[in-house]
């Protein structure tokens, strides 16, 4: 899954939250933003930006929260989202992999 490149480029597809309205799935957020809460362009590219954040960062704790193999290596969202189980790769032990399949070739 390519979660970390999106992250850089501000790059992501995907239905958006509102962190205004609490509106979850919004399509366009940009025009929700401009109609509805009637924002300026420059404070909807800041919540625009915001919200495809918190996107990204709900995907990487949702990746991590199943223990991949290899373990992911990303700190991104282990200080973002309080109350996170699971974000913490100190938890991983070596033992427990040591028996399993190789992991599939990375798409990198």
């Amino acid at each position: 899954m390519l979660l970390l490149p999106p992250h850089a480029s501000e790059r992501t597809s995907g239905n958006l939250d509102c962190h205004i309205c609490d509106k979850q799935n919004v399509s366009r957020q940009d025009k929700h933003m401009c109609n509805l809460h009637e924002r300026g362009p420059e404070e909807v590219k800041q919540n625009v930006g915001r919200a495809k954040k918190a996107l990204i960062i709900r995907k990487l704790s949702k990746l991590r929260r199943t223990r991949p193999i290899p373990p992911t290596m990303s700190t991104l969202n282990l200080d973002s989202m309080p109350g996170d189980e699971g974000a913490d790769i100190s938890n991983y032990d070596i033992e427990d992999y040591q028996d399993s399949p190789p992991a599939p070739p990375s798409l990198w």
